[in-house]
């Protein structure tokens, strides 16, 4: 598997593009929006809360899905938590078939090298991995701890473009958007994972799944 930081004047230049986005999240009309944050792991460092959210949309003959997570919120104790470990804290997109790992992969892609993103964290670096060159499925938004603050209103957004949509409604490629905390080494691994729930694709629309499932 492949990982691909973005250099630090990418980094600047997309930081830049969100002072033109600030109110991203809430311009964009979202498919699904799931209030709340489950977790089944927790570690000390997660992110406490906020909402998970989701569209399909197509733009010319582009089949996108849109993943985010709006009103994102730490206590002072996981920010604590961070600043003593020797971890990166993270908060992490993947885009697999619907009830399988975050780790499989399906036509659903990042685009390019490092796809389009868009985040109001603290020093937030972006790396992407998972299904191979300029194909992956996963992107990270890591976090610089050190100016993290106890506040709710933190975002990250990420655009997927499905690479086998070819204009049929039969290649129009179903799955589920995976969120989770992470405490990471930087190489590519993680030593703590909180899994923060999900949200469902269906060919025209996102949803909600039902007792954990799609």
């Amino acid at each position: 598997m492949s990982q691909r930081f973005m250099s630090n004047r990418s980094t600047r230049l997309v930081l830049g593009m969100l002072l033109a986005l600030m109110t991203v999240g809430s311009v964009l009309a979202w498919q699904t929006v799931i209030p709340g944050f489950e977790h089944l792991s927790r570690y000390g460092g997660e992110a406490e809360s906020g909402q998970r959210t989701g569209s399909v949309e197509y733009s010319g003959s582009e089949r996108r899905v849109r993943a985010g997570a709006d009103n994102v919120s730490f206590t002072q104790a996981q920010i604590d938590w961070n600043r003593n470990s020797s971890t990166v804290p993270a908060l992490v997109f993947h885009v697999s078939p619907k009830n399988e790992p975050g780790g499989n992969c399906n036509d659903i892609r990042i685009p390019g090298a490092s796809g389009w993103n868009w985040s109001n964290l603290p020093g937030v670096t972006i790396a992407t991995k998972g299904c191979g060159l300029q194909a992956d499925n996963e992107v990270r938004f890591h976090i610089d701890d050190s100016a993290l603050s106890a506040i709710s209103t933190y975002y990250i957004q990420s655009l997927y473009r499905d690479t086998g949509y070819n204009g049929t409604a039969g290649s129009k490629e179903t799955g589920q958007i995976g969120l989770d905390s992470y405490a990471t080494n930087w190489y590519g691994g993680h030593d703590y994972a909180d899994f923060h729930g999900k949200v469902c694709i269906n060919p025209d629309t996102t949803y909600a799944p039902t007792a954990g499932a799609c």
